[in-house]
């Protein structure tokens, strides 16, 4: 909750929402958590997985598909993602209009798929995909693992606004000719900018 709250109330960084200035003081941040708790807990939070196989206790008997090389890798924070990204898709009705993106989540930990990205400032980090309406909420997100191009991306995110009449934009990097038909057959405009070489 209070990382979703520090997109609300933007600041320099981190320790300025617990500050006492009176110039940029939030002091419900300070009601919440003190700063060294809340740092605590961000340094020392982990997921761990719920089996060496890797697998989820279940109740059922039912036959679940074999693990891809991606549901593996993200198996620790499935259960956390299969509660957000439902409950951030039904918080809102987005406008027409709808932002794919890429963002890096600086990270230099035990990751296996952290990317180095030479030309962002943050270089070393989790590369994530997100959906997002003009606000800037974000709707649905995918972590890019190690395989999976741009058009798989893309149309994982949007998999739930088919056939709604959104317009979709994003950069070059996901622009292809293949990508635009397919986007049209599901029900979407799209807009992007176009890389030469494409």
């Amino acid at each position: 909750g209070i990382f979703i709250l520090t997109n609300v109330v933007v600041k320099n960084n981190l320790e300025d929402y617990w500050s006492t200035d009176e110039m940029i003081s939030t002091p419900y941040f300070r009601k919440i958590f003190t700063r060294r708790r809340f740092m605590e807990i961000l340094r020392n939070l982990h997921f761990s997985g719920f089996s060496q196989e890797g697998s989820t206790p279940t109740t059922t008997n039912t036959q679940k598909p074999p693990p891809t090389r991606n549901t593996v890798k993200l198996e620790k924070i499935r259960p956390l993602l299969n509660i957000v990204l439902p409950t951030w898709a039904s918080a809102v009705t987005p406008d027409r209009d709808l932002c794919v993106d890429e963002t890096i989540i600086p990270c230099r930990g035990r990751v296996s798929f952290i990317c180095y990205a030479p030309r962002k400032r943050k270089r070393f980090g989790i590369k994530v995909f997100s959906l997002c309406d003009l606000q800037g909420y974000t709707l649905s997100v995918a972590f890019y693992t190690g395989s999976g191009g741009a058009n798989n991306v893309v149309e994982n995110l949007v998999q739930n606004y088919r056939n709604k009449g959104h317009w979709l934009c994003f950069d070059n990097w996901f622009t292809t000719y293949t990508l635009l038909l397919k986007l049209s057959s599901l029900g979407f405009n799209a807009v992007g900018t176009v890389r030469k070489n494409r």
